[in-house]
């Protein structure tokens, strides 16, 4: 029956909301807390969760699908996880529609969603992953996403690789459990190899080797002949030499190093080569010094040659220098 009115106005909708709802969500913690009206138990781990078979189809297409609408007795599934204090905070949040994340349950959280099919529980998870994107989780928060299909995750956390590699590298916390395979994959990659400096190179796979030495010293070797030492700062090579683990607890490692460096690096004996100073070609030490006027090609052990064009290079640190120049 439609009430009249003097006015032709319409039909003068108005919204109303009812306020109890909460007071709805309260009542149904508290049947589930206590058992009232519970005609399913979740078994997870060495812990057991009363529910409500209608609260948990509502929320999960998964539970709609393997829950039998005509069963009388209480059913039992079992849930496969190991952490089911994490299931609670998803169990809580059909009852309450609200969850509080940590970096603790977040990536069991998303798994618990994703395989619940609870959609924006797993948004609510990607949004906090990206909130707290870094340069020490970005590689395991990438993995995630890919595993989960975030497309929009996969996308943030790349550009944050991308654009802090070197950082990402020397901070990730997973990247040191990662295969050789996987490790090689990585800085081999034609996206990043030529992106990645000498020092971040060499204190990635010192830091990897270290992580396992008895299953990691033997291959040591053939990632330390991918490192360009020439390019490898003194600095770097000096806090590794004296506060790496892996050089500090493994003499043969640390000689290997070392053996590596002297035949990747020529080095100058200045006491028998009469005006050229210093020792190395490592970046910050000097290689090659004309003084006393010495002419590059009186020099005994033949470290400068003459190169094509003229001038002589110094087989060092590769500078050509006019044979006149040298003089001056």
């Amino acid at each position: 029956m439609l009430v009249a009115s003097s006015e032709n106005i319409g039909l003068c909708p108005m919204s109303f909301t009812d306020s109890s709802n909460q007071m709805i969500f309260e009542r149904l913690q508290y049947q589930r807390s206590t058992g009232r009206f519970c005609d399913v138990e979740l078994v997870v781990s060495t812990r057991s969760f009363a529910a409500h078979r209608n609260i948990l189809a509502a929320h999960s297409p998964y539970f709609d699908a393997i829950l039998k609408s005509c069963k009388v007795t209480k059913e039992q599934i079992t849930i496969v996880s190991k952490y089911p204090q994490v299931f609670e905070l998803c169990l809580n949040y059909m009852y309450s529609g609200s969850v509080v994340i940590d970096r603790a349950s977040v990536s069991e959280l998303l798994r618990f969603a994703n395989d619940l099919m609870m959609v924006k529980l797993k948004n609510y998870c990607a949004e906090y992953l990206d909130r707290y994107l870094d340069a020490a989780n970005c590689l395991s928060i990438r993995s995630l996403a890919q595993r989960y299909n975030l497309p929009g995750l996969i996308k943030s956390a790349t550009d944050y690789f991308d654009s802090n590699l070197n950082r990402c590298l020397l901070e990730s916390r997973d990247i040191i459990a990662y295969t050789y395979t996987q490790l090689t994959r990585l800085i081999g990659d034609p996206k990043y190899s030529d992106c990645i400096t000498a020092d971040t190179y060499l204190k990635l796979i010192v830091r990897w080797v270290g992580e396992d030495i008895g299953k990691r010293e033997e291959i040591f070797r053939l990632l330390l002949e991918s490192c360009e030492f020439r390019e490898v700062s003194a600095d770097t090579l000096e806090f590794l030499l004296d506060y790496s683990p892996l050089l500090s607890k493994s003499q043969k490692s640390r000689f290997l190093l070392l053996h590596t460096i002297d035949e990747s690096i020529p080095w100058i004996d200045e006491d028998e080569i009469d005006g050229v100073y210093a020792t190395c070609s490592l970046e910050g030490c000097h290689t090659y010094g004309p003084v006393d006027n010495l002419d590059p090609d009186d020099c005994e052990d033949e470290e400068d040659q003459p190169d094509e064009d003229g001038p002589s290079m110094c087989l060092f640190c590769g500078l050509r220098t006019a044979n006149e120049e040298v003089g001056d």
